[in-house]
């Protein structure tokens, strides 16, 4: 079944996304060690869930409403709201937030949990205060459902397939620029969900029913290449919608179909990789079989290569093992490309004894390898394109605009990343202009 979680931007209540602009969002869990835990602890203990969260400072020691200063809709399926006398975990809170997040709540582990006995037999000052948002959440949820029917607002679905860091920092970015642009737009996210079968079977219920579409990913673009939609759809987290084959025109997307790419063009990233390394002669690209942005990375590459005059090699593996195996093989070369695929992406570790051991330095074609170990990287600012995103559905649904004056958006000023002890490891020297203008991971 496809996990649904419906946002009632309708709501005037403090669940409400359309009115977190009033609110600070704040991150406070407690532990069982001091009753607090740092921010980041938090931070990494709410990734990897699978709804929204959102955590609400209710006041503030002066009692004012404080200002808002991040929205971070991490993976889980409890929102927890943060006051001066702890976190509420309690029924009322569940159900103060139920239209946002209707799933159940999830344990954070021995490390990171909330003690809710406390609360929940707190004494009757606490439970006072716990039937006092209960009720008001009733009424919110009420006059919330009733003013969303009145509207008649639009709707979307978002879907994608499978878990995906990408999807979930583009999704990150489109949501709060969505809800800031829109508020009576209704999303209706089915995330993650199994395999491309269960994604394009939603597809094809949702777009029966809602005036819009958002595919993410490649796989979600390249099916929208294969079929001929019945709603305005939006592509995002995807290589170029061009070689997907789903828009033919960028500047003026010919059919039913805009949206944002992570797509840098070929010349764009070997300029970069040039200026880094300019005594190169080989290079070999490692990019997972059977990945949609595989070819199109092979044949970027491999062009490049030649107009450059030097020598390609790749290693395509559909596994770790694969993977690793191919690497071994490859004899020396001067630079290692990783391409922007999962298998290929997720084993950084497991490649660097390989690398390291021939002081090969690895160049990837996102950024999240130059944590793990990559010595660069360049990549779109996923944040950045979900915000763009959410203005192309602005655009078409909202204003009316026709999907040939939407052009297709991608990051006009790509990040560059570098792992300083990488760098220096590898002994290495980047000029400076480009360390003064690249984010430097130290």
């Amino acid at each position: 079944m496809a996990q649904k979680a419906a946002l009632n931007v309708q709501s005037n209540g403090l669940a409400s996304p359309a009115r977190l602009k009033t609110y600070s969002v704040f991150i406070q869990l407690t532990s069982a060690k001091d009753g607090h835990c740092e921010r980041s602890e938090a931070i990494s203990a709410l990734k990897g869930r699978d709804c929204f969260v959102v955590s609400l400072l209710a006041m503030t020691h002066n009692g004012k409403p404080p200002r808002v200063t991040e929205w971070l809709p991490y993976s889980i399926k409890m929102v927890y709201i943060s006051s001066a006398l702890g976190v509420y975990y309690a029924t009322g809170h569940r159900l103060f937030l139920r239209s946002f997040c209707p799933y159940r709540p999830v344990q954070l582990g021995s490390k990171h949990h909330c003690h809710t006995k406390q609360y929940l037999e707190g004494g009757p000052t606490m439970r006072k205060r716990l039937k006092f948002w209960a009720i008001n959440a009733l009424a919110w949820s009420i006059f919330g459902i009733a003013g969303l029917s009145m509207a008649q607002a639009k709707e979307i679905a978002v879907i994608w397939d499978t878990k995906s860091a990408m999807v979930t920092n583009v999704t990150m970015g489109f949501l709060p620029a969505l809800r800031s642009l829109a508020p009576d737009l209704k999303v209706t996210l089915y995330r993650e969900l199994k395999d491309m079968e269960e994604a394009k079977r939603v597809f094809h219920e949702e777009e029966l029913k809602v005036d819009g579409i958002v595919f993410l990913r490649s796989s979600g673009a390249e099916y929208l290449a294969k079929v001929q939609p019945k709603v305005p759809c939006f592509v995002g987290a995807s290589n170029n919608p061009k070689e997907l084959g789903v828009i033919q025109n960028l500047n003026a997307p010919e059919g039913k179909v805009t949206g944002v790419t992570y797509f840098i063009p070929y010349e764009r990233r070997f300029e970069i990789i040039m200026s880094l390394f300019p005594n190169i002669k080989s290079v070999a690209l490692l990019v997972e079989k059977g990945h949609p942005s595989g070819p199109i990375e092979q044949a970027g590459t491999q062009q490049q290569c030649r107009l450059l005059g030097l020598n390609y090699s790749e290693v395509v593996a559909s596994n770790l093992d694969e993977l690793v195996q191919g690497a071994r093989k490859l004899g020396k070369v001067d630079l290692i490309i990783i391409a922007n695929t999962r298998v290929v992406m997720d084993n950084i570790t497991s490649l660097l004894p390989i690398f390291n051991a021939t002081k090969t330095p690895m160049f990837s074609f996102a950024d999240k390898p130059v944590k793990s170990g990559a010595v660069a990287g360049i990549a779109a600012d996923d944040f950045k394109l979900g915000a763009m995103l959410a203005e192309s559905v602005v655009d078409v649904l909202i204003k009316g605009k026709p999907i040939s004056q939407v052009p297709v958006k991608m990051d006009p000023q790509p990040k560059l990343t570098i792992n300083e002890a990488m760098m220096t490891g590898l002994g290495l020297k980047f000029p400076d202009e480009i360390l003064k203008a690249a984010t430097v991971l130290r």
